[in-house]
């Protein structure tokens, strides 16, 4: 079935984000790319979201957009002493790996989302850490833009997660708040799904159920 963001609920979230947002409307006959990096949350895999907005946005600009999703299930913003390549070797992180091969696929806008995995006590990152490697990355990609073309980056918290209250990321809303922050800092989009997802889950319980797959990743109607 073909995609149709008049039928989901969330996805008023995302396109008031980018219909709100200065960035440049794509060129008549050029094609703009965009790009997302991220965990499992983003990984085509495991996610649609991306795919979903590559239809809606050439729903509005027909044949002009492209897409690059680099997304990673269970990578973080950047390696640590305890989450490093050997240890998890599938779980390419952020600013090792992720974002050097969206650059080099040369695109227009980049979606970067890590903090929910950046919560998870296992790979040792702190709030502050998780918020020092998006500036390297917003920075990292602002220099590569100032060699070439220009690059948008938005910046997003995710959904919630009721399981890690107390578990594995008990403090995942603290990150998501560190990139509100670093967001506002760098006056670059902030496409902060959290609320309506926490929201959703306190008032339309059924509703927020049938948008999951499990516990934390949404499955197709409910991701945009």
């Amino acid at each position: 079935m073909e995609f149709d963001p008049n039928q989901l609920l969330l996805d008023q979230i995302l396109i008031d984000a980018i219909e709100n947002a200065p960035l440049a409307e794509p060129a008549a006959e050029v094609e703009s790319q965009v790009a997302a990096i991220g965990t499992s949350l983003t990984n085509p895999v495991s996610s649609d979201w991306v795919r979903q907005l590559g239809v809606w946005l050439n729903g509005r600009y027909p044949r002009r957009v492209t897409l690059c999703n680099e997304g990673v299930g269970g990578s973080a913003s950047k390696y640590t002493s305890v989450y490093t390549l050997a240890k998890y070797p599938g779980k390419k992180s952020g600013v090792d790996y992720q974002l050097g091969q969206v650059l080099a696929s040369n695109p227009d806008v980049l979606f970067i989302e890590f903090p929910y995995n950046d919560a998870f006590t296992d790979y040792g990152i702190s709030v502050a850490t998780a918020n020092a490697n998006l500036q390297e990355m917003i920075d990292t990609s602002r220099n590569w833009a100032a060699a070439g073309k220009p690059l948008d980056s938005v910046v997003q918290t995710m959904n919630i997660d009721p399981t890690s209250l107390g578990s594995t990321r008990p403090y995942y809303p603290d990150y998501y708040q560190g990139y509100r922050e670093i967001a506002a800092s760098n006056s670059v989009l902030l496409v902060d799904n959290y609320p309506a997802w926490l929201d959703l889950y306190s008032s339309k319980r059924t509703v927020y159920d049938g948008f999951m797959s499990d516990t934390y990743h949404p499955y197709e109607p409910g991701e945009l």
